[in-house]
């Protein structure tokens, strides 16, 4: 009876592992060809790349932290531009307010020179009419005036209707001091000469209303000494000649026709002595004005010297 038994191996016994129940196909669900293993995707390593690809966009992830050094170079690299432009800026300013302070300085100087010839003209003026009211003065004294007309309607115009006046060259001050350039002028020397200059124009101009205001009061005993009839006559050819042409006649003195003989009445003597006290007054401010003249043109030309010394000017 034992032949009668059926002989099984071990193996057959042994029930099937997983592994081998995994691999062996079920005949109730339809098999699938294997897929080569080169064509696998590793699912780890995919994971990783991913996770590498999201941290490098990502701004919430770590990055390099920079020391003290770096934004220290950071910190000088963007001062040092910041200074170089300033600096640069600057610069061209510096350069520009420097040729404009020299241009000022050039038509100072040519100013300077124009104020001084116009006051050499004005003192050699003023000598000339002090000594022609000192002339004046003697024929009236002395009651020469009643002899000698023709003499005192000579000195008649020139002494009293034209009042000398300075008229300065002061478009440059006026540049310097309206349009706030005096700041211009670096040189504390050269900006003090040039106010103290402006200075004492402006207060000698103070004096010309008072010339003004004596020559019309001895105009009006002037009236008593000379003929209207003769004056008018004597300008009658250089009126005439003015009229024809169309520039200025120049020597206006020289060109006065008077007749040799002219008669003046006798002057009361009380209008006597107030025609020589006005010819006094009117002699003591030309002298004056002539010594202020004076002093201007010494400090114009002192003023001119040190502008164009310390701006090496021609």
């Amino acid at each position: 009876m034992e032949e009668n038994k059926p002989i099984h191996n071990e193996e057959e016994v042994r029930p099937p592992s997983n592994e081998q129940q995994l691999n062996t196909p079920s005949t109730d669900e339809p098999i699938v060809p294997a897929v080569e293993t080169s064509a696998i995707i590793n699912p780890t390593s995919e994971i990783k790349d991913m996770e590498v690809h999201h941290h490098a966009h990502d701004p919430a992830a770590p990055h390099h932290k920079k020391n003290w050094k770096s934004y220290f170079w950071e910190f000088l690299m963007l001062f040092l531009a910041v200074f170089c432009g300033f600096l640069a800026e600057y610069q061209l300013e510096h350069v520009i307010e420097n040729s404009r302070e020299k241009q000022f300085m050039k038509t100072m100087a040519e100013d300077l020179r124009s104020d001084s010839a116009a006051l050499n003209r004005l003192i050699r003026l003023r000598k000339s009419r002090i000594r022609e009211l000192d002339t004046l003065f003697h024929l009236i004294a002395s009651d020469e005036y009643l002899t000698n007309g023709r003499k005192v309607h000579e000195l008649y115009e020139f002494p009293y209707w034209d009042i000398f006046r300075f008229h300065p060259s002061d478009r440059t001050m006026q540049q310097l001091k309206n349009g706030g350039n005096l700041r211009l002028v670096r040189k504390i020397k050269v900006s003090n000469a040039l106010i103290k200059y402006d200075v004492l124009v402006r207060y000698n101009k103070e004096y010309e209303p008072l010339q003004t205001e004596l020559a019309n009061q001895i105009n009006q005993h002037l009236e008593k000494l000379l003929d209207p009839l003769v004056i008018e006559k004597s300008l009658r050819a250089y009126t005439d000649e003015q009229l024809v042409t169309d520039t200025v006649l120049l020597g206006r003195r020289g060109r006065r026709n008077l007749p040799s003989d002219i008669a003046i009445s006798k002057l009361a003597d009380a209008d006597k002595k107030i025609f020589l006290k006005y010819i006094n007054q009117v002699k003591t401010l030309y002298l004056q004005s002539m010594r202020d003249n004076m002093r201007t043109k010494e400090l114009a030309e002192e003023t001119l010297a040190l502008v164009t010394n310390e701006y090496h000017l021609k």
